[in-house]
């Protein structure tokens, strides 16, 4: 276990990066010379100049600590009252061998946040070697040095692990030390020749015939994750509806619309397939086919080796070795479409890597290295390194950009087995870099890492492979992938305690051996809908897409619109990508189903409506779970990277939708049905009327911008005679100001606005309207419309269980809002008050019923592109009628 002190990270950033930012970016107010005035309304005509706005704010504090246990390990459970400038995390456990860190460094707020505070963020660590008689404590690191220790904490015994969201129980796989965050590659070197062979019979995918399979009644698809050989039971195909007693030699697989080779189990218990692996942005889970076909589906053919006698040997082969840390989400990097996914803290205190290395050999000279970094802080970046007790050249740079260093170091520098490196700041005051990855180039000996060996043979020399635990050891030829075969008469012999064959010479050829119980499982294996929805015959004003675990409440919905007329379908996302992206989720794969589906149905979608979460970590590298259910897209503004659904409907790239879109961004199915019950509440109790609730105008103090000047010139489109209830932040003190906002949410105003600083949890902070205060409203009866004219506020796809202001006053079924429009990113009030006063003046015209034509409408006042455009986003239904 590391030491405590290897955690301990001193750092002390430039004054611009460590002043605590409340998320309201400063601007101007749009002047003549910045906008024109048509009907009334100003109209955006270039950026104004953007400020960040400093505001001192309470520093970071605990609020909720607990430990659970049902026998054997412990789940650790934190909730935060704030974050400001917070590193993360170390938690550790006194037991009967003393105090001791038990995680690794846990990535706090500081990382999707660094300028401004964050509150009511919640965390989880499960300690295997926890007992119900150990204490915890938890530690949050600043990045000024300073740490912040929780009470001690006891741990309950329970007969089941809770969730942190405390619904059912919890999965305590979502969080095993087996963590897709450490990525791990051998990559082979091959030869020019091998190279050339295997790009010439690479199989190109075929889109019509993969149509034609998941159209069959009948077909199931199996996910399946990373290279090897996947096994699926008949149990899991009887499950999934696939026919098991069909004839198994008519099963088919196919990828990307290619009939892949099966093998079919004794009485056809199992069928095994060769899996691929796969690494987008958004995915590393590849969608398999099976069907019942009406001829004999492929199998793997044998290829028969000759006996290997007098001849030359091929002592290793090339490869490269990458080890890739994917632990912490840094939004503030600005990088396109890559993932913003890095490793560990480096600064100035010492972090050491450790990754594992075999079959080294030790007569090969000099190796090639690579190592980068994602330099962090805007100061200039120098990181020393050590290299199993041996100095290199440090890595050196300047600002948020991609920082390395290439090495040619001797191959006594590696070790066989655990390998460190140590990496340290030692650069300008403040200095703060994230890990990337390691590359290493060396020869590596036939030895199998886990009972298995993706490997390749020199032309006419043999290969002996050995590191086997059984003689049970398949050889799959897969130079020519429409021809992958079986290697079959090799004989396993033992050396050493250990099994291993030889491969006759031959051509060069690229092999996979493994041995027999290694195996992938997959993680899903599911019926396929037939009906395809990418056809012209389709047709709907009001479409949903949901994740198949909350189609209940999905199609409730859709039969409450289908009641007024309106023509709907629920279509269950995982059919887009069937459809759309041979089955691999992807945000571009729904874009191009509603691209479609508004240029070529019958009845074009209006509307459409996401029932399900969304996450920036659709891999599950921080073990939180595959909360990804509907994903959307990310995309970079002039701040951050963040979320946004309007591109999804955004065809011509103007940063506008095309389609009325919005999104209830629950996990469950009790969250979309408290939405869905205010939904009908609002909507059955519109009349002439409803206006008459009033109106709630809270407003920030004038820090950085004159926020009430921006609130009293919005409120003024509305009618002379609705009422309009006003709250100052702080005025006349923090708890009245408070309580008077809460007072009038609970009085059932019809729309509330809010004015000035805000995070993904509050407006402002604590002191005024947060997540915190959801418990307090009663308006269940009268929920609101809110607009937040602030930033963060809509902030959907935090990873862990945390919710975001929208989310939390929306899933409420004790009152709050109806429906949210907020931004998930950082925007400027000035460019906000522009598109505000274009909502209020229409809202208060009449003429537009939708609350999604409403925003659409709104949205158009503003340039093409832009991050207010991409970055506001409804969370709520699109068709909410207004009056």
């Amino acid at each position: 276990m590391k030491k405590a002190a290897s955690y301990f990270l001193v750092i002390t950033l430039l004054l611009s990066a460590i002043l605590p930012v409340i998320a309201q970016r400063n601007g101007r107010m749009a002047t003549k010379s910045d906008s024109s005035v048509e009907n009334g309304m100003l109209i955006e005509t270039r950026l104004p100049q953007r400020k960040p706005t400093f505001a001192n704010v309470k520093s970071t504090e605990f609020s909720r600590t607990e430990a659970f246990s049902s026998g054997n390990g412990a789940l650790v459970r934190w909730t935060m009252s704030a974050e400001v400038a917070n590193l993360g995390f170390i938690v550790y456990r006194i037991g009967a061998f003393g105090e001791q860190p038990v995680s690794d460094f846990i990535p706090g707020a500081y990382f999707r946040y660094p300028n401004q505070p964050a509150y009511g963020e919640g965390y989880t660590f499960y300690d295997a070697g926890g007992s119900p008689e150990a204490l915890y404590y938890i530690e949050a690191r600043a990045d000024n040095g300073k740490q912040i220790r929780s009470p001690l904490l006891s741990v309950s015994r329970v007969k089941n692990l809770p969730r942190f969201d405390g619904d059912n129980n919890f999965d305590q796989s979502l969080l095993s030390p087996d963590s897709s965050a450490a990525v791990k590659k051998n990559e082979l070197s091959l030869p020019t020749d091998l190279r050339q062979e295997i790009a010439s019979t690479a199989v190109n995918p075929d889109e019509s015939r993969h149509r034609e399979i998941i159209s069959r009644p009948g077909t199931v698809r199996i996910g399946a994750k990373g290279y090897g050989i996947v096994r699926v039971s008949r149990t899991q195909l009887q499950n999934a509806g696939f026919n098991v007693n069909s004839d198994p030699a008519l099963w088919q697989l196919y990828l990307d619309g290619v009939e892949r080779p099966l093998i079919i189990g004794p009485s056809a218990s199992y069928i095994e397939f060769l899996g691929k692996e796969l690494d987008t942005v958004e995915s590393d889970i590849r969608m398999y086919y099976l069907t019942v076909g009406d001829q004999p589906g492929k199998r793997f053919a044998n290829s028969f080796s000759r006996p290997a006698g007098g001849v030359i040997v091929s002592p290793t082969y090339s490869q490269t070795f990458e080890f890739r840390e994917r632990t912490i989400y840094a939004n503030q990097v600005i990088n396109g479409d890559e993932e913003n996914f890095w490793g560990r803290v480096v600064s100035s205190t010492t972090t050491t890597l450790t990754f594992n290395l075999s079959g080294l050999d030790p007569n090969s000279g000099d190796r090639p290295m690579y190592i980068s970094f994602m330099g962090y802080s805007l100061t200039p970046h120098n990181i020393n390194l050590t290299l199993n007790g041996n100095p290199l050249s440090p890595v050196t740079g300047t600002g948020r950009q991609i920082i390395s260093g290439q090495y040619l170091i001797p191959v006594s520098f590696l070790v066989e087995g655990q390998n460190t490196l140590q990496m340290v700041s030692n650069g300008a005051s403040g200095d703060l870099s994230l890990f990337d990855r390691i590359r290493i180039d060396f020869p590596r000996s036939y030895k199998a890492i886990n009972n298995r060996l993706d490997f390749y043979t020199e032309n006419y020399r043999a290969a002996r492979l050995t590191g086997f635990s059984s003689p049970d050891i398949r050889i799959f030829d897969v130079t020519n992938e429409a021809n992958e075969r079986i290697v079959a008469n090799l004989t396993p012999v033992q050396t050493n305690g250990t099994w291993g064959v030889t491969i006759p010479p031959t051509r060069g050829r690229r092999y996979l051996a493994v041995e027999g119980a290694n195996y992938i499982t997959p993680l899903e294996v599911s019926a396929v809908d037939p009906a395809l929805i990418g056809t012209p015959a389709q047709s709907a004003s009001f479409v949903v897409i949901t994740h198949r675990s909350l189609m209940q409440p999905a199609t409730t919905w859709a039969s409450y619109r289908a009641g007024q007329g309106i023509s709907t379908k629920v279509i269950d996302v995982q059919e887009i990508f069937d459809e759309f992206n041979f089955g691999i989720a992807s945000s571009l794969a729904i874009k191009a189903f509603l691209d479609y589906a508004f240029h070529n149905w019958q009845v074009p979608p209006a509307y459409v409506l996401l029932i399900g979460d969304a996450s920036y970590d659709p891999k599950n590298y921080t073990n939180n779970g595959y909360w990804n259910m509907i994903p959307t897209r990310m995309v970079n503004t002039l701040y951050s990277e963040t979320a946004s659904d309007e591109a999804l409907a955004d065809f011509n790239n103007d940063g506008l939708a095309e389609i009325a879109i919005g999104r209830i961004a629950s996990r469950d199915v009790a969250g979309v049905t408290n939405v869905y019950n205010k939904t009908l509440t609002w909507e059955n109790s519109l009349s002439p009327t409803s206006m008459d609730r009033g109106a709630l105008f809270a407003y920030d103090l004038p820090d950085g911008y004159d926020f009430q000047g921006m609130s009293d010139r919005i409120m003024s489109y509305l009618p002379a005679s609705m009422p309009k209830t006003t709250v100052q932040r702080g005025v006349p003190d923090n708890t009245t100001a408070q309580q008077n906002v809460i007072n009038a949410i609970n009085s059932g105003k019809y729309v509330l606005n809010y004015t000035g600083h805000g995070t993904s949890a509050a407006w402002r902070d604590t002191n005024f309207l947060w997540t915190g205060n959801v418990p307090l409203l009663t308006n269940a009866s009268q929920p609101s419309i809110i607009t937040a004219l602030t930033c963060l506020n809509g902030y959907f796809v935090v990873a862990s269980a945390t919710d975001s202001f929208a989310e939390a006053f929306t899933k409420a079924s004790n009152g709050g809002a109806v429906a949210i429009w907020a931004s998930t990113g950082l925007t400027t009030p000035d460019v906000q008050e522009i598109m505000a006063t274009r909502f209020y003046s229409q809202l208060s015209a009449g003429n537009i019923n939708r609350l999604g034509d409403l925003i659409t409408d709104a949205k158009a006042q503003l340039n093409a592109g832009g991050e207010i455009r991409y970055s506001w986003t409804l969370i709520g239904d699109p068709m909410l009628r207004l009056h």
